[in-house]
C-alpha cells in the first residue's frame, strides 16, 4: 500500500469514514504501521478492537475512558486516533464539544489526528473545516451520502466495494 498520509509529522487531521466493516479501523492501522513513529500513538478505543488487533510496539497506548483531549496532551507530541470518534466521550453534545476542541489545538501541540466514523453527517462545520486528508469508504445512508458529496459532488460511496476508498487532500 502506498502511505499517502507519512511523514505525520506536519500534524495532519485526517478523517476516515464509511460503514460498519468497511475498513476505516483497518486503514488506521495501516497508516501507524507504516509510518513506523517514535512518538507516542494513543488510540481511542471505546469498543476495545484494538486490543484484539495487537501486539502492539511499547508506542501504541490504547485507552477506553479518559477524554482523548487529555491523553494527547499529556503525551504530545503524539498522534492520536479516535477510533468511533462519536464515542469519544459519554454524550453526542459533549463528544461534538471534545472532538472539535481536540482538533483546533491539535497542530499546536504537536498532534496528529487520525478520526474513524460511520456517520459523516454529524461532523459539524468547524470540525469539517480542520480536515487535511479524507478517505471515503462505502457509505450507504442516504443522509452520510448527502453530507460526502457535500464535499466531492462526484462522488459516488455507495458504490464502493468494502475495502475500496476514495481519498483526497484539502
Amino acid at each position: 500500500m502506498e502511505n499517502k498520509f507519512s511523514p505525520l509529522k506536519n500534524y495532519p487531521l485526517i478523517v476516515l469514514i464509511g460503514r460498519k466493516g468497511s475498513g476505516k479501523s483497518k486503514l488506521a492501522r495501516d497508516i501507524i504501521r507504516a509510518t513506523s513513529l517514535a512518538q507516542p500513538v494513543v488510540v481511542h478505543d471505546p469498543l476495545r478492537d484494538w486490543e484484539r488487533w495487537g501486539p502492539w510496539p511499547n508506542n501504541v497506548l490504547l485507552f477506553h475512558e479518559q477524554k482523548p483531549s487529555e491523553v494527547a496532551i499529556y503525551n504530545a507530541p503524539c498522534t492520536l486516533v479516535l477510533d468511533e470518534m462519536v464515542l469519544a466521550a459519554p454524550t453526542a453534545t459533549y463528544a461534538a464539544e471534545e472532538i472539535i476542541t481536540t482538533a483546533l489545538f491539535a497542530r499546536h501541540h504537536g498532534i496528529a489526528i487520525i478520526a474513524a466514523t460511520q456517520r459523516p453527517a454529524i461532523i459539524s462545520a468547524s470540525y469539517q473545516a480542520l480536515v487535511t486528508h479524507l478517505a471515503v469508504f462505502q457509505t450507504i445512508l442516504p443522509r452520510d451520502v448527502k453530507w460526502v458529496q457535500g464535499l466531492k459532488p462526484d462522488w459516488r460511496p455507495e458504490n464502493l466495494r468494502l475495502g475500496q476508498f476514495l481519498y483526497t487532500e484539502f
